[in-house]
């Protein structure tokens, strides 16, 4: 069963915020307090694609996108170009938000944030 793309990102960003509170929780008790900022930036680079995507794939369907088939495929293609467009841009703010001793959490909150997309396919 599909779900809605707007269910479908409740459940991400759920997933997404699970995570990062444990992230956090983490960092806090083994004392990394600088890291905590990073930790933060890193998934939110990991989930503003996916709300960019949501958001310009579900103004496309509103402007008609959905009627044909090229239409459909070049708004799909539209919306994955601004989720990586989205994603990239934010993860180098991120990095350069940082100290280079932060960075490490900041691609380690990245790429946690990244597996969320293979959990909801799980769960």
């Amino acid at each position: 069963m599909v779900l809605p793309l707007k269910k479908q990102l409740v459940r991400f960003l759920g997933i997404q915020i699970a995570m990062l509170l444990v992230a956090v929780i983490g960092l806090a008790v083994a004392g990394r307090m600088q890291d905590l900022l990073g930790a933060a930036l890193g998934f939110a680079a990991g989930s503003s694609g996916a709300v960019v995507f949501v958001l310009l794939q579900t103004l496309l369907d509103v402007c008609g996108a959905d009627r044909s088939r090229k239409k459909a495929l070049l708004a799909m293609i539209a919306a994955e170009a601004a989720r990586l467009a989205t994603t990239i841009g934010m993860l180098m703010w991120a990095l350069r938000s940082v100290s280079s001793e932060s960075a490490v959490a900041v691609i380690a909150a990245f790429v946690a944030s990244v597996m969320a997309y293979t959990l909801m396919l799980l769960f």
